[in-house]
């Protein structure tokens, strides 16, 4: 079933039919969407390291690699 929220749909898109499943604009709408959201963060990210305001891109397992051999680090050097 549609939720409520999203019963808008049946008259803008269907000619006033209900639906009984999610329309197939709601994905064909969001798939773009996202692919445009993507892309501005991309492009964010590429004007950042252009400027110097970054210096690399850093994935998730990469950042915990390093924060990993950071505490190590510290932990060697208190030892000392």
């Amino acid at each position: 079933p549609v939720p409520f929220f999203m019963r808008w749909l049946e008259t803008v898109f269907n000619d006033g039919m209900e639906y009984e499943k999610l329309p197939k604009v709601v994905p064909y709408f969001v798939m773009p969407l996202s692919m445009a959201l993507l892309l501005f963060r991309f492009i964010q990210a590429g004007v950042s390291i252009w400027k110097g305001k970054m210096d690399m891109l850093i994935v998730s397992h990469e950042a915990e690699e390093e924060v990993e051999e950071a505490n190590k680090a510290m932990v060697a050097e208190e030892i000392k």
